[in-house]
Parts: C-alpha cells; sequence; structure tokens
C-alpha cells in the first residue's frame, strides 16, 4: 500500500491569477524614457507560502506601476476584460520595463514590495495599438464540438502520486488508520520514529507543527522532518522546505526551502516541484545565471510534472504557459484541458481561467453560459477573480437583452 503522509498545508492560489513575469534589463534608453513607480502590499495566510506572497505583492506593485502612466489608464480605461488588461501588464513587463528595481520589508505576515522603473512611450503605444484591438477580436474554433465536461477528468486523488514507505507505515497525522485518538495516534508515531521508521518522524513533525495531540512546536517538527528527509521520505523533505520558506523554527532562507523542494519534487511529491517551479517563476531562491529561456524551459517540465502528479496548481500554472505561448508552442486547446483539469480539482483560477476561455471562443466553442457557470465557480471558491468577471459579464448580458 503507498503511504499518503500529511504534510503541512501547500500553497493555495487565491484571487489572483498569477502572471510570469520577466524583467529583462537593458543598459541603455531612448531620452524620452518616463519613470514610473508602484508599491502594494499582500497579508498571506496559513496555507501560502512566504515565496507567493512575495511573488504577488510584486505583481501587484508592477501593475500599480504600470497604471500610474496616464497613457495606459487612458487606454485601458474603457477595457471590462480584467484578464486581458492583466496579460497587456505580463507583456509589458516581460520586455518593456526597464532597469527595474524592487524594495520589500515583511513585517508579521504583511509583504510590501515597492517597484521602480522605466518605460519608452514609443514602445508602450506600440504595444497597445497592438495588443487590444487584436487580443479582443480573436477568436480560435474549438477542437471539436463535443462539449467538455471537466467533471469526467479523474480525481485528484487518483493521479496523485507518494513514495512508497520502505518500512510499510501508512498512517497519517489526521488519524486515518489510526482509530484511536491524537494522542495515541502522536505514541504511535513517535514509536515508529525512534524504531527508525522516517515515515513515523515525518508523521510525529506534522503533529508538532500543527500542535495536534502535543503542544505545537515549530523547532522540534523541524528536527523530526530533517530526520524524515535525511531518511528518505520525500514528503518530510516538502514539510521541511516549507518550514525555511515560512521562517517557522528555522530562520527564513528561501535558497534552502528551494532544495528541500528539488528532493520532494525528485522523490515524487507533486507540489515539491510546483513550489519548485514557482521558484524558478519568482526568481527567489534560485540561480540567477541561467538565460531567460533556459529558466523557462525548466518552469515548463516543473509544473508539467507538478501537474501530472496530482497537482492542481501545478496544471493552473502550465495552462497559462501554454495560453501565453511561454516555453512551449502556444496551444488553447491544452490550456482549456489543463484550466479544466485544475477547476475539477477544486483550484479557483482554473475556474476563473476557463471562465475566460469560454467568453473569448479561445480554444472552446464561445459560450458565455459556459463563461458565467466557470466564474460563477471561481466565485464560490472565493475568489475575487472570479466574483467581478462573473458579475461584469452578466450585467452586460442583462444590458444586451433591453
Amino acid at each position: 500500500m503507498s503511504a499518503k503522509l500529511p504534510h503541512v498545508p501547500a500553497i493555495i492560489l487565491r484571487a489572483l491569477v498569477f502572471y510570469i513575469v520577466f524583467i529583462v534589463p537593458i543598459e541603455a534608453f531612448p531620452s524620452d524614457r518616463i519613470e514610473v513607480a508602484g508599491e502594494e502590499s499582500y497579508t498571506y495566510g496559513d496555507k501560502e507560502s512566504l515565496l507567493e506572497a512575495k511573488q504577488t505583492a510584486r505583481t501587484l506593485a508592477i501593475r500599480r506601476a504600470m497604471e500610474s502612466y496616464k497613457v495606459f489608464v487612458d487606454a485601458t480605461s474603457t477595457v471590462q476584460d480584467f484578464q486581458l488588461i492583466k496579460d497587456l501588464v505580463q507583456t509589458i513587463a516581460s520586455g518593456y520595463l526597464h532597469d527595474l528595481k524592487a524594495e520589500e520589508s515583511i513585517k508579521g505576515r504583511t509583504v510590501r514590495v515597492k517597484v521602480r522603473g522605466y518605460i519608452v512611450p514609443g514602445e508602450i503605444k506600440e504595444v497597445l495599438d497592438k495588443t487590444l484591438p487584436n487580443r479582443v477580436q480573436k477568436k480560435q474554433p474549438s477542437r471539436s464540438s463535443t462539449k467538455l465536461h471537466c467533471e469526467d477528468f479523474p480525481s485528484q486523488a487518483a493521479a496523485q502520486t507518494n513514495p512508497r514507505d520502505p518500512n510499510g507505515l501508512d498512517r497519517d497525522a489526521k488519524g486515518t488508520g489510526v482509530k484511536q485518538g491524537s494522542a495515541q495516534a502522536v505514541a504511535f508515531y513517535r514509536k515508529a520514529c525512534d524504531g527508525g521508521n522516517a515515515a513515523g518522524c515525518a508523521n510525529l513533525g506534522v503533529m508538532y507543527a500543527e500542535g495536534t495531540g502535543v503542544k505545537q512546536d515549530f523547532f522540534r517538527a523541524v528536527e523530526l522532518y530533517r530526520k524524515a528527509c535525511d531518511g528518505g521520505v520525500a514528503e518530510g523533505c516538502f514539510n521541511l522546505g516549507l518550514m525555511y520558506d515560512n521562517g517557522r523554527g528555522v530562520t527564513q532562507d528561501s535558497a534552502q526551502a528551494v532544495e528541500f523542494y528539488r528532493k520532494a519534487c525528485d522523490g515524487g511529491v507533486a507540489e515539491g516541484c510546483f513550489n519548485l517551479g514557482l521558484a524558478y517563476t519568482s526568481g527567489i531562491g534560485v540561480t540567477q545565471d541561467l538565460a531567460q529561456a533556459d529558466r523557462v524551459v525548466i518552469e515548463v517540465e516543473l509544473y508539467r510534472k507538478a501537474c501530472a502528479g496530482g497537482s492542481a496548481k501545478g496544471c493552473t500554472f502550465l495552462g497559462e504557459m501554454y495560453a501565453n505561448g511561454r516555453g512551449v508552442t502556444q496551444d488553447s486547446f491544452q490550456a482549456v484541458e489543463l484550466y479544466c483539469k485544475a477547476c475539477a480539482w477544486g483550484v479557483a483560477d482554473g475556474c476563473n481561467n476557463l471562465g475566460v476561455m469560454y467568453e473569448r471562443g479561445t480554444g472552446v466553442r464561445q459560450s458565455n453560459a459556459d463563461a458565467l457557470n466557470y466564474y460563477g465557480k471561481a466565485c464560490d471558491m472565493k475568489s475575487e477573480l472570479g466574483c467581478r468577471n462573473y458579475k461584469l459579464l452578466n450585467e452586460v448580458l442583462l444590458k444586451n437583452k433591453r
């Protein structure tokens, strides 16, 4: 029986869809460059990592910087497609926001990022003229007329991969497989760990990290996760990566977090692959020596591996890569399938992105009804963007009926 070990909850993507931001340094600029700056803060919860919080705050700050440029605001003021505006910001940030510098500060669980860079008006005008009309009108026929049913995808549990515990321990910290209460579970895991069972150490670490059956102790959890990781339990490596990522029981260290995510990914933990991919996307905790093209290729492979292993967030990010043609040949049909899988597995951003595809008729037959359906699903999952898109499309449809 494969061991399904629990771990501290991994990253859960919330309201925003996070697009990849690459800053291309340019040494010389035209004399008519304009400085733009933006600032944003983001408070993250227990189910999110510091790495993701930094990426979110950075993305929002870049958008604030672009919104400080009047030409951009004027050009987008009548655009009600928020996804289109996000795509536009992504395009500009990828190659038209020069000499970008960022300052970040952390207070408690709030990350504040200030960004400052330069734009060249001629370049921005060209992007706006080229992007807005074309993106609004662009439609692609669906691959077939068969209606897409996201619910038909195999369950997330069926897709998830977990390394087999060589010692046969098949228990989790929530009590699965253990009929006794949490105190008995702690005793069971402690005995297993003391007897050399690395999976028992991993599970005992979860109990200490969550304060279940014992007094919460992050330092003890770190010790146990490390012992489990050294013993070959990939989930222990992943949990240890989260502790370094969030600075719990250890000094916060993104580079160390990345190394443990890498070990977890190599050991078959899908969320380890996703978190490692997110590190390459954000550039936090990874080498800066890689060329942009090489980094994108690594991201694609990590998100692909994460998705194949049952990570819904991995499927969402891989879908965005296919939708934008980053690191892969642009394929809207493949993006739709990946968003569909992510949505079926409970990720709000997957549902919202799928709604966008239906509203635009990109990769599927255009359907406002289906767009509303998936925006609604995203909204039900507490996605502010999903709620907003549902409201906007519904208002347009009601107005057209009058």
